[in-house]
């Protein structure tokens, strides 16, 4: 898990400013919103987690993404982007799992069943670009 303290330096001028602002961020955003950079999560965490019992493997991913707190104003004010209902439906962040299972053929090659947005979670990394839907891909490698 990743707290970013995402500041505008012209507005932080100072190691001190920008220490007590971060310390501040952690209970009241909207005193500081003048000082965030805009387009940048807050809170972002990542787990991986993958388990090996011989030939097959099993692998997991969970991504969490806090709100985008500071966007252009003109994401909002135009109903095509989706960036208020968005924020109003996920206050909190968004999250998406992906998911894959690998066979080892032998040494040289293997075959994988790799789920993407496991749950057909909707996210938006981007103001106004929803990201891709479930994915499911069966893929087959082989090293030369």
């Amino acid at each position: 898990f990743t707290f970013n303290y995402p500041s505008d330096m012209r507005v932080d001028t100072s190691l001190k400013m920008y220490m007590n602002s971060f310390v501040e961020s952690w209970s009241s955003v909207d005193s500081l919103s003048d000082a965030l950079l805009k387009y940048r999560f807050r809170k972002v965490g990542r787990l991986d987690a993958e388990l090996q019992y011989k030939k097959i493997t099993f692998g997991y991913n969970f991504a969490f993404n806090g709100r985008m707190e500071k966007v252009d104003e003109i994401f909002t004010l135009l109903p095509n982007f989706g960036v208020e209902e968005f924020a109003a439906r996920y206050p909190k962040g968004s999250y998406i799992s992906n998911a894959r299972l690998l066979y080892a053929i032998d040494e040289n090659s293997t075959v994988a069943l790799v789920a993407k947005n496991l749950f057909n979670r909707e996210y938006m990394l981007r103001p106004g670009l929803m990201e891709s839907p479930a994915n499911i891909t069966i893929q087959y490698k082989m090293k030369l």
